[in-house]
């Protein structure tokens, strides 16, 4: 359950911090697995959509490109040195998620959230 919780938070600290310059590297042309897709924007998916993130539903990569899931995945979560990038494809469907480094900004928030 405090996984979930974890998780739930680090998708809303993401879509309240769109605007941050780290997330305006275009990934999608440095990835195969990103091709075709494009980042999320605030109004691309609707805030009441439940998003798995176990990394088996929608497969969830590091910016290495190498794919998570388990052990490695929850520790990624957890460290609060991560935030996720959700990526659409034409019909707003969430087909891949990528970790990138959490900007100080989304930390202190993180933190924040946690402490509640």
């Amino acid at each position: 359950m405090n996984y979930l919780k974890i998780l739930s938070i680090l998708l809303v600290s993401f879509l309240m911090i769109t605007n941050v310059q780290a997330q305006e590297i275009d990934y999608t042309k440095k990835y195969e697995f990103l091709k075709g897709l494009k980042k999320a924007c605030e109004g691309d998916i609707d805030p009441n959509q439940q998003i798995q993130l176990d990394g088996n539903s929608i497969p969830i990569y590091n910016l290495e490109g190498e794919r998570l899931s388990g052990m490695e995945l929850m520790e990624s979560f957890m460290s609060g040195d991560y935030s996720p990038e959700l990526y659409i494809d034409d019909k707003k469907d969430i087909k891949a998620v990528l970790l990138r480094k959490a900007t100080e900004e989304e930390k202190r928030q993180m933190k924040e959230m946690n402490a509640q």
